[in-house]
């Protein structure tokens, strides 16, 4: 069986919209396609595949050579990409744009996925359909640990954990495989920053948002404090202070590896420091770590933060 889809998202209406198709039960992504969302030439895209370090095994099972014929009627090569071929391949791909055009994608296979799914149709051929891990069925947990896998290496531990966690018919693993992905604080403390950003202040603005506008506007500033946030504190400029301690970052970072000890996280971001001295975050003092505002510009636009 072998369909095409469009599925348009919904990060900017009528830019963003990937292009997907359902080939022998499984979802795919063909490189002409990617190159053209990712405004790359096609070429390059083919390139940057056929350069990939990934192991024989991993390349036979998620890029199939495919074919098309040009205007002139030439029959030129392609690739199919499955879900993780695709991540694997733009994991290069950066910038701001570059980073909604993967988060798009994931979202759209993920969607289709689960249509096939709720058609009854299989989306990963595996032996032994009576196969059983943890009481389930093995194709149920063979597609669950393909999802948290990409959300693990596109995402980070945390989201990962709360996708897993989401499915409440998984058996919890908080013991076990889950647990290993996200031991300590410190497995991912960019994930620890940028959890943090997408938290929701007030009036809908997240703290990220509430962060670009700071930099902008000094007025904005002073409300940060509120959230135990202070922007270019003291003789720190060209730093944000993430208090120690703070009603609104321990409800922040409730139920996450990063519960009490955002701190420790911080710390390990690149050019993150500690103050000898409290701060003053709206009515409270605390010591606090100081991050370069570039590593959260950095983090804000899509490029490495450490």
């Amino acid at each position: 069986m072998t369909t095409q889809t469009q599925t348009q998202t919904t990060f900017e209406p009528g830019v963003i919209a990937p292009v997907l198709t359902i080939k022998d039960g499984r979802v795919v992504a063909n490189s002409r396609d990617v190159a053209i969302a990712f405004g790359k030439r096609h070429a390059d895209v083919l390139r940057a595949i056929e350069d990939l370090e990934c192991s024989r095994e991993f390349t036979e099972r998620n890029f199939a050579l495919s074919a098309y014929r040009d205007s002139t009627g030439r029959e030129l090569r392609a690739y199919d990409l499955t879900r993780d071929g695709f991540v694997f391949l733009v994991m290069g791909f950066t910038g701001r744009e570059a980073a909604k055009f993967k988060e798009a994608y994931i979202l759209a296979f993920n969607r289709m996925e689960e249509e096939l799914r709720q058609m009854g149709l299989a989306v990963h051929d595996l032996d032994g359909e009576d196969l059983t891990a943890w009481g389930l069925p093995l194709r149920k947990v063979d597609t669950a640990s393909r999802l948290i896998s990409t959300a693990l290496r596109v995402y980070g531990p945390d989201a990962a954990r709360r996708l897993w966690e989401k499915d409440k018919s998984l058996p919890n693993l908080r013991r076990f495989s889950i647990e290993r992905l996200v031991e300590t604080p410190e497995d991912d403390s960019a994930g620890c920053l940028r959890h943090l950003l997408r938290i929701e202040a007030r009036s809908g603005m997240t703290i990220g948002q509430m962060l670009d506008l700071a930099m902008r506007d000094s007025a904005a500033a002073g409300s940060l404090r509120d959230f135990g946030i202070i922007l270019d504190p003291g003789i720190h400029k060209g730093y944000v202070a993430f208090a120690d301690s703070h009603p609104f970052l321990r409800g922040a970072f409730a139920g996450t590896q990063w519960a009490g000890a955002w701190r420790r996280a911080l710390l390990l971001l690149l050019g993150a420091k500690a103050t000898n001295k409290k701060l003053i975050f709206a009515g409270q003092s605390s010591l606090a770590v100081l991050v370069p505002k570039e590593a959260i510009l950095n983090l804000r636009h899509g490029s490495p933060l450490n």
